[in-house]
């Protein structure tokens, strides 16, 4: 996944080098092609000041046996290894301070199990399920719809954990529904509400950054709903810089996802807002330093107490982490 003779192409010092930094969306794989590790993030993430990071489910390392439901423990057991592994190389660094988890949403005598397993299993660490929500249909998403939310969001409240929503842009309204059903429910939307084809200069573009942004408009009324500022770099999204010679510099990308990002900051605030590497999904389209750069040039125009919210303290509230 991570071409590094494409990224060495491109390398920068690191802007505001003294910032702290939270990075509340990461992934880890240990099998090929996927394969990313501890090492690898801490080698890229050298040069900024990293203080921790959130582990996001990417289905890696399940259990192999037992029952499907509880199948995802594994991803959590393997989560808190690889933060003790990450300790050993730098333990400046807190890596996986909190771990967001899957659960299937079957029947909800299920689901309970599946949740209350993950905490037992997480040590501490377990702060969010992500289940699957995404869809690109025209409709409006059944699930989002379902009448078990009942049960499903009490087992949620019951053991304290978030519900980590990656949805499009066309289930903003159905994921508002939810967030006013159950305003004690912590929610989490990622990368950007989907703005499914940002980076797209046509009418099709702009029609759906109308709908995304009265969207995001709407959800930003929920005072429990926070917002992932990133994962611009995944294949849903239309900034196929992968294809280009070169990966962007910094500058270059800030100017090209500040139109996406900006009016987000602007909706829900700096600190109900978090920048996201979403790494290494999005090495597709630069270098965790990039990256990084990247997010700081973005945060220039706020002030250095907002700045600090965007880098770190809204993931450090969000994931109840000592940052």
């Amino acid at each position: 996944m991570v071409d590094r003779d494409w990224l060495g192409r491109v390398h920068e010092e690191p802007h505001l080098r003294e910032q702290p930094i939270i990075d509340p969306h990461i992934h880890l794989w240990l099998a090929d092609p996927l394969r990313y590790t501890p090492e690898d993030y801490l080698a890229d993430a050298r040069e900024h000041r990293i203080d921790a990071t959130v582990y996001a489910q990417c289905y890696s390392e399940y259990l192999s046996a037992g029952p499907e439901h509880l199948r995802p423990v594994g991803e959590v057991r393997f989560a808190l290894e690889q933060s003790s592994r990450a300790r050993s190389i730098d333990a400046s660094v807190d890596f996986c301070a909190a771990i967001i988890g899957y659960v299937d949403l079957g029947s909800p005598e299920l689901v309970r199990e599946a949740v209350e397993a993950q905490v037992a299993a997480g040590e501490g660490r377990l702060r969010g399920l992500r289940p699957e929500l995404y869809s690109t249909d025209d409709a409006s998403t059944a699930l989002l719809r379902d009448e078990r939310w009942d049960q499903w969001a009490a087992a949620l409240q019951r053991n304290d954990v978030l519900l980590e929503a990656w949805v499009s842009y066309r289930q903003l309204p159905d994921l508002t529904r939810l967030a006013t059903l159950y305003p004690e429910l912590g929610i989490v939307v990622n990368h950007l509400g989907g703005p499914i084809g940002a980076g797209l200069d046509d009418v099709d573009s702009s029609e759906m950054r109308t709908v995304w942004l009265e969207g995001m408009r709407i959800l930003s009324l929920c005072p429990n709903v926070v917002v992932k500022l990133g994962g611009l770099g995944t294949s849903v999204f239309a900034f196929r810089l992968w294809s280009q010679p070169e990966p962007p510099t910094s500058s270059a990308l800030a100017a090209m996802w500040r139109p996406w990002i900006e009016p987000v900051i602007e909706l829900f605030g700096p600190a109900r807002c978090m920048f996201e590497s979403n790494y290494p999904v999005d090495a597709r389209v630069g270098g965790l330093d990039v990256l990084w750069n990247c997010f700081k040039i973005l945060c220039d125009p706020y002030s250095n107490e907002d700045r600090d919210w965007l880098c770190r303290k809204s993931a450090a509230r969000t994931y109840r982490l000592n940052a």
